[in-house]
């Protein structure tokens, strides 16, 4: 999957794509945080652990993994959701920040 995301022919690198993750969320602070398709938690070495973050997935193996990053990485106030992006299970408006890493690949737009 690692290259198939980030072609060296583009000369795109999961390292280049996580250094740009982090200067821009390193800016993020104190906010309520929704992560769509959080996979295993690579977040929780990127977004400052001030945050409260909640994040869904439709893998729960990949919600275990992901539970223990943050559980490991300083997070206090994580919530993670067995759910899928298009039915989320949270009010209107809730969330300061919506971030998408990864899946939009995974959407069905129509034509």
């Amino acid at each position: 999957m690692k290259n198939s995301i980030f072609p060296k022919k583009f000369g795109a690198s999961i390292e280049k794509h996580t250094q740009f993750l982090k200067n821009e969320y390193s800016r993020i602070h104190n906010s309520l945080v929704l992560e769509l398709a959080t996979g295993s938690g690579c977040l929780s070495e990127i977004l400052p652990s001030d945050n409260k973050y909640a994040g869904i997935d439709i893998s729960e193996g990949l919600l275990k993994i992901a539970n223990k990053k943050f559980s490991h990485t300083g997070f206090n106030n994580f919530a993670l959701f067995l759910c899928n992006a298009e039915n989320l299970p949270f009010q209107d408006n809730y969330f300061d920040v919506c971030i998408c890493n990864l899946l939009s690949r995974n959407f069905n737009f129509p034509q």
